[in-house]
């Protein structure tokens, strides 16, 4: 959060940081299907972002 200066933006790059660092730990088993779709729907919120 302190880089976007921005609460939901923070926790959303959360979302998608939190299980690359379990991917390149080799902890990949301890994420649970929920949060894989809250992944994927952070995912597109920054493909879909308006960066203006």
């Amino acid at each position: 959060m302190a880089f976007t200066y921005n609460v939901g933006i923070g926790m959303t790059a959360g979302f998608i940081l939190y299980p690359f660092c379990k991917l390149v730990s080799g902890r990949l088993r301890e994420i649970r299907p929920a949060l894989w779709a809250l992944t994927a729907l952070s995912l597109l919120f920054f493909v879909f972002y308006p960066y203006t």
